[in-house]
């Protein structure tokens, strides 16, 4: 039986040896972890050149946006950089936008977390609170930054009925963790709400015309291991990719 391959989409940062410091590559443990106990193929990917994005579509059988530790830069979505936005990384994000079309056009199953959801808010044609201080100027909004380890819930999504978030976890409302500074402002046209916090920020969304998207602006591999909702979002995943994985042959 095929194991279902699902591309990650990872991180950049600095690390020094002996000296020595490098560009280095990374996903978080966490999230590759529970997929491989779920019996997938995890495969850690930057694909900047479109030969690599279609040679990696032509693998995969699932595509994950992960978290990021940079913002989406302003200017994807028509604004200037305020003080407030933080570090961005332009080339991954204009990378992750490239990767996310050529995905829906093969109607490939996606998974946007944290930085994720916001890329593909963006991509699409949304756009974001470039922090969350500029929402509360205007309308009442949490810090939605926790303080304390993220593999706690720190607050409360209200998940909206017969969603595809509702049809996946059976949750009327899940606790979740939140590690993010920029808020969705303009939700895309493509995309409907499965889910808002207490202060009425969007917290996941889906496609209005397919169910092979699901995008999250909490971390649920954080909370998986306790909460049995957070990992039935990693399964539909997998069982999303095998049936896509299936469609081709495999």
């Amino acid at each position: 039986m095929h194991t279902p391959i699902i591309a990650n989409t990872c991180d950049q940062g600095k690390s020094e040896r002996l000296g020595v410091v490098d560009s280095t590559l990374f996903l978080k443990r966490p999230l590759y972890n529970h997929l491989l106990t779920l019996q997938t193929l995890p495969l850690i990917t930057y694909p900047v050149t479109a030969e690599a994005r279609e040679t990696l579509l032509n693998t995969a059988d699932a595509l994950i946006l992960s978290g990021s530790i940079y913002d989406i830069p302003p200017q994807m979505y028509g604004e200037e950089t305020l003080p407030e936005c933080g570090a961005v990384l332009e080339e991954r994000s204009n990378m992750e936008a490239a990767l996310l079309q050529d995905a829906l056009e093969r109607n490939m199953p996606i998974l946007g977390i944290c930085g994720g959801f916001q890329l593909i808010n963006v991509a699409l044609g949304g756009t974001l609170y470039q922090d969350y201080t500029l929402r509360q100027k205007v309308l009442e909004t949490l810090n939605h930054t926790q303080p304390f380890n993220h593999h706690q819930p720190y607050h409360e999504v209200t998940v909206k009925n017969g969603s595809l978030l509702h049809l996946i976890t059976g949750c009327d409302k899940l606790k979740v963790n939140s590690t993010h500074h920029q808020l969705i402002k303009d939700i895309a046209p493509a995309l409907i709400p499965l889910a808002v916090a207490q202060d009425g920020v969007i917290e996941a969304l889906g496609l209005k015309e397919r169910a092979n998207l699901l995008c999250l602006e909490w971390h649920p591999e954080y909370l998986a291991a306790d909460d049995p909702a957070e990992l039935a979002i990693l399964r539909w995943l997998r069982d999303k990719a095998a049936a896509y994985a299936a469609t081709r042959g495999k």
